[in-house]
């Protein structure tokens, strides 16, 4: 009885070890899933390096006297699949922040509330206060429209994505500047999925 209970013992042991996932520290970057019609992490920083390189050289930023203000609006995401759509302007903000040389100046919108009880707390004199009490209005708006077009015939699929930002002047409702970043993939399953 008791040979059968260790060999029981090992046994669940080895088929244990076979059942357990794996994790791993990966660098930032490395593609570990293979699926091609996916965004990766190259396409996320090479759209956001790219969109902070063309706007960081608009006139309206280079050559203003103080710097503009920007707020964000929403990205509209149309594409079919799910894509954290604020994670782009949030990361155009972090780079532009960095590489701007102080030539921009982004409001925290998401705060709004908040926000508005600091200020009413430091206008009623319950907080002190050592700079400007009102709130700054947009210059400009950054947003963006992520769209898809998905096509399948048997076996094969393509995936073409177009990711376009614009920045939209808050006071006319100009679009002083856009730019865009297309992908495609073509994607053929294997003979085991077809």
């Amino acid at each position: 009885m008791r040979r059968v209970t260790v060999c029981l013992m090992l046994g669940l042991g080895f088929l244990g070890t076979g059942c357990t996932g794996k994790t791993m520290r990966v660098p930032v970057g490395e593609e570990m899933v293979k699926d091609p019609t996916s965004m990766t992490v190259q396409d996320f920083e090479t759209i956001t390096q790219k969109m902070v390189r063309s706007m960081i050289d608009l006139p309206q930023i280079q050559n203003a006297a103080e710097p503009p203000t920007v707020a964000f609006l929403s990205v509209e995401n149309r594409s079919n699949d799910f894509i954290d759509k604020q994670a782009f302007l949030e990361k155009m903000r972090t780079l532009l922040i960095k590489h701007s040389g102080g030539r921009l100046t982004f409001l925290d919108r998401h705060h709004l509330e908040a926000l508005k009880k600091e200020q009413q707390a430091k206008e009623s004199g319950e907080l002190t206060s050592s700079a400007n009490t009102q709130f700054f209005g947009a210059d400009f708006f950054l947003t963006g429209v992520i769209s898809s077009i998905n096509r399948a015939g048997g076996s094969e699929k393509t995936v073409f994505r177009r990711y376009a930002f614009r920045l939209t002047d808050a006071h006319t409702s100009a679009i002083i500047w856009e730019d865009e970043y297309e992908t495609q993939v073509y994607h053929e399953r294997g003979m085991m999925y077809r």
